[in-house]
């Protein structure tokens, strides 16, 4: 009876080895499954960027997103201001109607201010505004409301009935490449015109007007015309009403 019993135990000790050989056999090689980290879909950000930061949504800087708190002190420097021309001694930056430009001090005469604060030295004599554009420097004669315009500006043409080229009268409109300004320039519905061709004696057989509005049979000569012009729109640098300021 005792031999039975010990025997019996042994052979449970040895059923339960195999057992579990069998077992650790059987799940051997079986791969482990996990889930894969989720791919990324957006990047939070505030109204600096714009972007998902993805492949189809690249992250980059917003419009407007580079303000003052970006920057630091120092970090703008003047090549980077895009400003025109070369500084002499003692020039200031200022604003001439189209960008920014080196200009001398201002030495207490009036100015000129116009709706959107651009501002120009003023003529007082001529009630000008002194004007510099990339063309020329300009005396534009202003009113409190507006540009004086110059009506009715002639033409003058070789043929009888202004059907041949015609030639502008410009006087002062000339920009003479000696001269430090231009003189009143032939303005109409605020659009400056002006010429860079001496203007010369012209034999007309009929005589119209810029706007196309008349034509006369009439003959003659005049001095001060020219066969060819420019134009200047004034829209972005005198925006009325205007006003006079002590500098």
């Amino acid at each position: 009876m005792r031999i039975r019993r010990v025997l019996a135990g042994v052979s449970f000790v040895i059923l339960a080895f195999s057992a579990g050989i069998g077992l650790n056999l059987i799940q051997r090689g079986r791969p482990v499954l996990a889930a894969p980290p989720s791919s990324l879909t957006s990047v939070a950000h505030d109204s600096s960027l714009q972007g998902a930061g993805t492949t189809t949504s690249l992250l980059g800087v917003a419009t407007g997103g580079i303000q003052t708190g970006h920057l630091a002190t120092g970090a703008v420097t003047l090549p980077k201001l895009g400003v025109s021309g070369s500084p002499a001694t003692g020039n200031v930056l200022g604003y001439s109607g189209s960008g920014l430009t080196w200009q001398p001090p201002g030495t207490g005469g009036l100015r000129v201010v116009d709706s959107v604060g651009h501002s120009y030295p003023y003529e007082v004599n001529g009630h000008s505004a002194v004007l510099q554009t990339p063309v020329a420097t300009f005396l534009v004669p202003l009113a409190v409301d507006g540009i004086f315009p110059n009506c009715c500006v002639p033409v003058y043409y070789t043929s009888v009935d202004c059907s041949s080229s015609g030639q502008v009268y410009y006087g002062a409109a000339y920009i003479d490449p000696n001269a430090l300004t231009t003189g009143p320039p032939i303005v109409d519905s605020g659009v400056i015109y002006y010429t860079t061709v001496a203007p010369q004696i012209v034999t007309f057989n009929s005589r119209g007007n810029i706007a196309h509005t008349s034509c006369d049979v009439v003959s003659g000569t005049v001095y001060g015309a020219s066969p060819s012009y420019s134009t200047l729109s004034l829209s972005s640098y005198l925006v009325p009403p205007f006003h006079l300021q002590v500098n």
